[in-house]
């Protein structure tokens, strides 16, 4: 019964991702993604001012004027999220374009639900409720919505997600996670402090101390930074998006929180009422597993810390 649900689900998630594809265009930061994209395919760079110049933008959405582009070494513009996320999106739109990349998210999605769902079996001690839980969670708005969307949410979530399993959970024996938690910023900054916090409870519960492990990931990491001195001159990992004009992280962090979950048109409660019973959930959980509880807790506080300080605490924020 379980393999016939998830092959079900995976399917839904297939056929979802062929006709949004076909019928949808992207629209805001996906844009300027798949654009960093095709100039990794096409132009092979990273550079982005011919890409304006040559109306490439327009070819992905004609309604889309703006740019998230901050200018950096030799004059050039470059995308002010980053690069990891799209080098990883080449290989795809090399193959199918965006319905190759859209079949990717989709794919990422699905791994994502597998991964969530043995990590609460692992907590919970029940098969079927996990099922029941992480399906309800998985088809239901925000992340169904995100399994076609060019974002790094879910990619950033999966490694998270395997990475915390891996963890406290199984034998995090080889070089897989250090390098997969190094990458993480390269995906987006904002998974910065999560890769560091991840790599130290990784760091501690290893049972032999690896330093040609730790070399690898603090090298990883320093180079992350070097790239922004070079680029952008500064070691600062918010300089891009300065650049591009973006406040720093100054905004009411309470009335944020507000938004985050009532908010009338952003709200996770409001967009999503299912997750209102993750505050009985929580309560619960604190009884049960405290050694499981907090360390979950303190990476989803450290993770909304700096959106609750930013203006853009709605859309692919959360």
């Amino acid at each position: 019964m379980e393999r016939i649900v998830l092959g079900c689900i995976f399917l839904l998630y297939l056929v979802f991702a062929f006709f949004y594809s076909q019928n949808i265009i992207p629209g805001g930061d996906e844009v300027h993604y798949l654009l960093q994209v095709k100039s990794i395919i096409k132009d092979h760079d990273i550079w982005l001012e011919n890409n304006y110049i040559n109306g490439d933008l327009l070819s992905i959405n004609p309604d889309v004027r703006d740019k998230i582009a901050a200018k950096g070494f030799g004059g050039h513009e470059y995308l002010a999220h980053g690069i990891g996320f799209t080098f990883l999106l080449a290989p795809f739109y090399a193959l199918g374009e965006r319905t190759g990349v859209v079949f990717f998210h989709a794919l990422t999605t699905f791994l994502l639900f597998l991964s969530t769902l043995f990590l609460s079996t692992k907590i919970t001690k029940s098969k079927k409720l996990s099922l029941l839980i992480a399906s309800a969670i998985f088809l239901n708005t925000p992340i169904f919505n995100f399994s076609v969307l060019s974002f790094p949410e879910i990619v950033g979530s999966l490694v998270i997600v395997i990475s915390f399993t891996k963890i406290f959970f199984g034998k995090s024996t080889g070089y897989i996670i250090p390098l997969t938690l190094a990458l993480l910023p390269w995906i987006h900054i904002r998974f910065l402090l999560l890769s560091i916090i991840l790599f130290i409870f990784w760091f501690y519960k290893s049972k032999k101390k690896s330093y040609t492990k730790l070399s690898i990931y603090l090298i990883i990491v320093m180079l992350f930074f070097l790239f922004l001195k070079m680029i952008f001159g500064s070691f600062n990992p918010y300089k891009p998006f300065e650049l591009v004009g973006d406040l720093p992280l100054q905004k009411n962090m309470l009335v944020n929180l507000i938004n985050v979950l009532i908010d009338r048109q952003y709200g996770l409660f409001v967009y999503c009422p299912l997750f209102i019973f993750s505050i009985p959930g929580l309560y619960y959980w604190y009884k049960e597993n405290k050694k499981i509880f907090l360390p979950t807790m303190l990476l989803v506080i450290t993770y909304l810390l700096p959106i609750l300080r930013s203006d853009d605490w709605q859309g692919g924020y959360t």
